[in-house]
């Protein structure tokens, strides 16, 4: 079991991850976003890279314990005790950067609900040591976001994993509390980013 670290200070490491994961889950679902064909429906580029991003972070982190969790379409990967769980969801351009992203599409009454619990807990209740268990149930949990946002004019992907706390009027979250932004990869433009910025519908739900 990997424990969660008892330093007190929030880290990705002390959240059990690493830059690692989570530039692999981000780079493998940019990888399946260029798979896409013109001849594809619209949100076929979106889709892939959303399901390729979910399953590559999950491969990444089950071999540390971590549990797949999903509850009303909400994809959750959550940590062997359940105090933390990541989602996955594209963001607006300003993710990866100083500015303040929101999730690219409007986010469901769950977003709401996980947002909500985020903030009835500090960042360092989930350091608390505890035993393994099976994760708790999904608004028990502090939910983190893996954003991701492929800019076609740099080339490149931008991600960072955040703690969203509130959900704006037009349903978006876009406050957060701490943001780990990660290195942005550089990626090749193909024909099947035709329409990069089309996000599947499932992730509406979440």
């Amino acid at each position: 079991m990997q424990n969660l670290d008892l330093n007190k200070v929030v880290t990705l490491s002390s959240l059990g991850v690493n830059e690692e994961h989570l530039l692999n889950a981000v780079e493998r679902g940019q990888a399946d976003r260029n798979t896409a064909l013109p001849t594809h429906p619209a949100n076929t580029p979106g889709t892939l890279a959303f399901f390729g991003t979910v399953s590559e972070l999950r491969n990444q982190l089950i071999p540390y314990g971590w549990k797949i969790h999903n509850h009303r379409n909400l994809s959750m990967t959550s940590h062997p005790t359940g105090k933390v769980s990541i989602v996955v969801s594209g963001g607006t351009k300003e993710t990866g950067t100083s500015s303040i992203p929101t999730t690219r599409n409007p986010k469901g009454e769950l977003a709401v609900q996980y947002t909500a619990q985020n903030t009835q807990m500090s960042l360092f209740d989930v350091l608390e040591e505890t035993t393994e268990s099976e994760p708790n149930k999904p608004l028990e949990t502090q939910t983190w976001v893996l954003l991701y946002y492929f800019d076609r004019l740099a080339s490149e992907v931008r991600s960072e994993l955040s703690l969203p706390l509130a959900v704006d009027n037009s349903g978006k979250v876009g406050s957060w509390s701490q943001r780990f932004i990660l290195p942005a990869l550089p990626v090749s433009t193909t024909e099947g980013d035709f329409n990069p910025d089309f996000d599947p519908e499932i992730e509406l739900d979440i």
